[in-house]
């Protein structure tokens, strides 16, 4: 009945202070754990390449939009840059964004589609959109590592400035999951906010200079 079920939900649980959240993920690292290796193998298993695809995809979508606006549409970052160079520097925007928009529209759903586990044991919601946020860090450590590679073999090399990396990765990883816990728990209330995510990030995608 709908009066029940709002009944229901305004006797939740209370919200909780984001160090205490962030402490039941430490307490439930092997819970997490366990779920990211889940979750790695389960969007990679039966295909013929396995894992490369964390690989394979980016470069693809790299090719092709190096070719579009680069060599179609003629935008260049430095006006004495060619090709690799505009690829290496679209690649740095992609990386991140790959992790971001993977991590939210992921994230949004999190809860919705694990709803089983939440309702029958006493289990840790806070896990599962973390769980899918790291997976996308994961990820985009190994399309860091790739992107490094270029720059040393096709670029001028890395310069000081690398050691800097982690430390955005992980404030970028930790803005992520903020939104992702709102966002999922948007989605348990109001079902098309998942809808709204994906039209949300078409547009940041363009709206973020990561193409021009």
């Amino acid at each position: 009945r709908p009066d029940e079920e709002r009944q229901d939900l305004h006797q939740g649980p209370p919200p909780q202070p984001v160090l205490k959240e962030l402490r039941l993920l430490w307490e439930h690292r092997a819970l997490l754990y366990t779920l990211i290796v889940s979750d790695l193998r389960f969007r990679y298993v039966g295909s013929s390449i396995g894992f490369f695809w964390t690989v394979v995809n980016p470069i693809i979508e790299l090719v092709t939009y190096t070719f579009v606006f680069h060599v179609l549409m003629g935008v260049k970052f430095h006006p004495a840059g060619g090709t690799v160079h505009y690829g290496l520097f679209l690649f740095c925007g992609m990386v991140c964004w790959f992790a971001l928009a993977n991590g939210l529209s992921r994230g949004t759903t999190s809860i919705r589609e694990n709803a089983h586990l939440i309702k029958k044991v006493n289990f840790p919601a806070a896990v599962l959109p973390a769980h899918v946020v790291f997976s996308a860090v994961f990820s985009q450590v190994i399309r860091s590592s790739i992107l490094f590679l270029g720059v040393i073999f096709l670029g001028d090399g890395l310069s000081a400035h690398v050691l800097a990396v982690p430390l955005v990765i992980l404030l970028q990883a930790c803005f992520v999951l903020g939104l992702a816990f709102f966002l999922a728990t948007a989605q348990v209330f109001f079902r098309d906010t998942a809808d709204w995510v994906n039209a949300g990030l078409m547009i940041w995608m363009f709206v973020t200079p990561i193409f021009y």
